[in-house]
């Protein structure tokens, strides 16, 4: 044989790469179910890897809700303070009043009284 002869039949013993992703049943397809293996593989580490993120997304919740009703607390807390403060405010006024109404209506009295002795005697 010849060195040509010999390069052919080594080239026909040797598969062709354009052919064998061509034809059906070559190894690509071959590799096909372990390609498919290792995507199912990475979705369970993906889906692993998720699971154990969702306790931190659940922990960032509950602290963003907390936070957020520890705002809403602060603020209705300091509506209360402010309400608290006029009605005291309003107590006092009220308080000063009354005693201005009874002070004024016991001298009032007094002076009735005074009135009516005046008169009495005269």
């Amino acid at each position: 044989m010849t060195e040509e002869g010999r390069l052919e039949a080594d080239r026909e013993q040797m598969p062709d790469k354009k052919a064998a992703t061509e034809q059906p049943g070559s190894e690509t397809e071959k590799e096909g179910p372990a390609r498919s293996a290792d995507s199912s593989v990475q979705k369970e580490a993906q889906e692993a890897q998720e699971a154990v993120q969702q306790p931190e997304n659940v922990e960032t919740k509950a602290e963003d809700t907390a936070a957020a009703e520890s705002d809403a607390n602060a603020q209705l807390i300091t509506e209360l303070q402010a309400e608290n403060e006029q009605l005291l405010n309003r107590l006092h006024r009220m308080h000063a009043d009354f005693e201005t109404y009874r002070k004024r209506t016991a001298s009032e009295k007094k002076e009735w009284f005074t009135q009516a002795v005046c008169e009495l005697i005269s």
